[in-house]
């Protein structure tokens, strides 16, 4: 047995590992697609519902900043994928909660539910190229995860705006909501 598990399950899992990989970068694409989010579609939110940009901005970094701790204790404790997964579910559904919010605290919770759920994918996905990948990959590998977030950053603003406009700020959230627990599934 290694790290708590049968060798047969560590052996699929060391096969399977660049799958994982590739499915908790791409959850990492999103962290920072939904991070800047509120930039894009944040007017058209309050415009509908009411609130302030300021409130929907920064709850999202407060909320991100206060699970960095509980992150990295959820994932010592189930692993990367099983916390992943189940943080990913939580920010699927505050994508959709933020699609059919009618009142602005139903946005301002879509957002911490977005933000809760985001913040468990990075820490995980170091830990997963700590333990199952070679040491001297290391900073390959992170280098990889920094640029595919930074890609979701630009992807959030000129490509996001064009989505928004073309099917609505709500449906945006629909997509995402649809698109996070898709990678639910998949981890």
């Amino acid at each position: 047995m290694s790290d708590g598990y049968p060798e047969d399950v560590m052996r699929r899992l060391w096969r399977h590992r660049w799958a994982i990989f590739a499915v908790l970068t791409v959850g990492y694409f999103f962290v920072y697609f939904h991070r800047m989010s509120v930039s894009v579609v944040g007017s058209d939110i309050v415009e509908e519902v009411g609130g302030t940009i300021g409130i929907l901005s920064s709850v999202y970094f407060w909320t991100y900043t206060a699970m960095q701790i509980p992150c990295g204790l959820l994932t010592d404790r189930f692993g990367p994928r099983a916390a992943c997964t189940v943080f990913l579910v939580i920010a699927s559904a505050g994508s959709l909660l933020t699609f059919a919010g009618t009142e602005f605290w139903m946005m301002v919770l879509g957002k911490m539910m977005i933000a809760a759920g985001m913040a468990v994918v990075y820490v995980p996905l170091m830990k997963l190229i700590s333990v199952w990948f070679p040491k001297q990959d290391f900073a390959v590998l992170s280098g990889v995860v920094i640029a595919v977030g930074n890609v979701g950053a630009i992807a959030a603003s000129g490509p996001l705006s064009l989505l928004a406009e073309a099917v609505g700020w709500r449906d945006v959230f629909l997509i995402l909501g649809v698109v996070t627990l898709v990678l639910a599934v998949a981890c």
